[in-house]
């Protein structure tokens, strides 16, 4: 199976992005969710907030425009 283009969200990275949109917790207890967050942010999808008591995070209008973008289908 050829890798998917590094400018559309893996699954993973799809699911981290819905759980910021929607204002949930992101979590780590799932396999390869922090290296997945890691990513996202490095990628400019998110972005850190500082809250008073622990780090929040926010998407971007890239992070929106990956959410929004169809992946292409190989044949």
């Amino acid at each position: 199976m050829p890798t998917r283009p590094s400018e559309f969200p893996t699954t993973i990275e799809r699911s981290i992005l819905q759980k910021i949109r929607t204002g949930k917790e992101v979590r780590f207890d799932e396999p390869g969710s922090k290296p997945a967050l890691v990513r996202v942010l490095k990628k400019g999808w998110a972005e850190e907030v500082q809250g008073s008591a622990s780090v929040a995070y926010r998407i971007t209008p890239a992070g929106e425009d990956a959410m929004k973008a169809r992946i292409p289908l190989r044949r």
